[in-house]
């Protein structure tokens, strides 16, 4: 989304620099400078639009069903861990610390 939003300002900037009518107007308007720092926020925005897209496209790809599985793992530990708190050190806190962790996995 964020990168149409970029291609429609690179459309714009083409009229501020190109079309007699526009360019003349932001001329009598005073906002030359304006379409000037447009444009160089535009391009730098691109430069780094695409160095993030390099970086992306460079990481290993995850298999999602792998990240989830992996995660549910380390979910399941979490509680035998707490639980086990919970064993040697019954004062409620774990219980209540428990059921807030699985109010927020199950909702």
């Amino acid at each position: 989304m964020i990168y149409y939003i970029q291609i429609l300002f690179t459309g714009l900037l083409y009229y501020f620099e190109n079309d007699v009518i526009v360019s003349t107007a932001l001329s009598k308007l005073h906002l030359t400078a304006w379409g000037q720092e447009l444009k160089t926020a535009n391009v730098e925005f691109e430069e780094v639009f695409q160095l993030r897209n390099k970086e992306l496209t460079s990481q290993p790809d995850q298999n999602v069903k792998d990240v989830r599985n992996a995660a549910t793992e380390n979910y399941r530990r979490l509680i035998d861990v707490l639980k086990a708190f919970n064993t040697i050190n019954p004062n409620g806190d774990y219980d209540k610390l428990l059921k807030e962790i699985n109010g927020f996995v199950l909702n």
